[in-house]
């Protein structure tokens, strides 16, 4: 691939993912650097790791197209010394925050972590966002009842900018942006 792009053309970079949120919200912050970001609904196998770092490199090698993106992202509560990490997404579809909730008093410590994975052809590498803040069990969904440390708003308040600054996903994105102007001299 070639190491400059003029400003008018694209790097194509596909991201296996199957949540249109996740994928908008990383398509809007790779755009900036005239990077197109190209969904691939394709379910990739997830094991069931130890840490997100594990689950992610899994995916990384299941990707067909080059260049390529997954990202994965957990909710680690401490006063439930790290649960459900891993396996957020699946508690949250089954018990839902309501049985969450039941676990956990008002205004407990809990981070969030996403890491991105990229790979082309010559380089794998991993971006790591962590938000740590707390859960207040007054709300019926945990972007609303999660706020991050210094900053007054849950992450359902937020607009995309602040988003990009104070959740696990803006960090860890931000950092795969930062390393792809570098790599590819896109600014």
């Amino acid at each position: 691939m070639n190491s400059k792009k003029s400003s008018n053309s694209y790097l194509k970079i596909y991201f296996y993912t199957t949540n249109k949120s996740k994928f908008e919200f990383a398509r809007r912050i790779l755009n900036e650097l005239n990077i197109e970001l190209i969904m691939v609904r394709k379910y990739l196998r997830e094991i069931m790791g130890k840490n997100l770092l594990e689950i992610v490199r899994y995916k990384l090698k299941q990707v067909s197209k080059l260049p390529a993106v997954v990202e994965d992202s957990g909710l680690f509560i401490k006063s439930l010394k790290g649960f459900p990490g891993v396996i957020t997404a699946y508690v949250l579809k089954t018990i839902g925050f309501e049985g969450l909730k039941k676990l956990i008093s008002n205004n407990c410590p809990a981070c969030y972590i996403s890491i991105v994975g990229y790979k082309d052809k010559d380089t794998e590498k991993y971006f790591i966002g962590k938000v740590r803040g707390i859960i207040k069990t007054n709300f019926n969904d945990i972007d609303s009842a999660f706020h991050p440390y210094g900053f007054n708003k849950s992450y359902k308040e937020m607009n995309f900018n602040e988003m990009r600054k104070y959740s696990d996903w803006g960090i860890s994105f931000g950092k795969l942006k930062d390393f792809l102007s570098k790599k590819y001299k896109l600014i």
